[in-house]
């Protein structure tokens, strides 16, 4: 089987029992496959953490944009409750200066 092969199914996950001892075999006595291997092996590492860094970036940003609207959405609420408690006081400042002076 082609060495080049043999690495893909590797990085694949779908090495034959026998194709795994074979590798296996390889690793331990060809230095050239060991030293492609190890080379492909450091690639798929920081092509992982890359994705990773990527990834987590990006969920950074969804955090940080989830509190700011949670943060202006109780801004808003806050603001509306107090225009409604000054609305309600000047309603019963106004409904008791219209009672006291009728009489």
């Amino acid at each position: 089987m082609d060495k080049q092969q043999l690495l893909y199914l590797y990085f694949s996950d779908k090495l034959t029992p026998e194709q795994e001892r074979v590798f296996k075999d390889l690793l331990n006595t060809d230095s050239e496959f060991k030293a492609q291997f190890e080379f492909e092996n450091n690639i798929k590492q920081v092509i992982k953490a890359e994705q990773s860094d990527t990834l987590k970036s990006k969920l950074q940003g969804f955090e940080k944009k989830i509190k700011t609207e949670q943060n202006n959405a109780k801004s808003w609420f806050n603001w509306r409750i107090a225009a409604s408690i000054v609305f309600f006081s000047s309603w019963l400042v106004w409904l008791r200066c219209f009672f006291w002076c009728k009489l």
